[in-house]
């Protein structure tokens, strides 16, 4: 009994890796080329994006809202970025392009989606 006990567990292990499915990954080469993420300011927090948007029909067009305040446009699929949202200083939480009018309107909201430190739940300072 103990050998066909042995024997079970082995095909019930064996049998998981034939029903598991292949690592298939993504290529998104077609929308932004040989472009890698990388950190371009003099430190890690600096220029810190809170929320970012493609155009729906036109994967080179990029908008990025920042938390140091402004929103910024791409269209060459991020290899430059120019300010279209200099007059206002807020900082940027969610940027969305209008569905209907994509080209024309954009939706911001204001402020960090992120509280980290600034929030104290119970008994956190006494």
């Amino acid at each position: 009994m103990n050998k066909l006990n042995l024997f079970l567990a082995i095909a019930l292990l064996l049998s998981f890796k034939s029903y598991s499915q292949e690592k298939e990954s993504i290529e998104l080469k077609d929308y932004y080329g040989d472009l890698n993420a990388r950190f371009i300011g003099p430190a890690v927090m600096s220029g810190r994006i809170s929320d970012m948007e493609n155009h729906p029909t036109d994967p080179k067009v990029i908008y990025a809202g920042t938390a140091g305040g402004g929103v910024w446009k791409s269209e060459n699929a991020g290899t430059t970025f120019r300010p279209i949202f200099d007059d206002h200083s807020q900082s940027i939480g969610a940027v969305e392009l209008d569905p209907n009018d994509p080209d024309n309107t954009i939706y911001v909201g204001t402020g960090e989606p992120w509280p980290r430190n600034s929030v104290s739940i119970g008994r956190w300072f006494i």
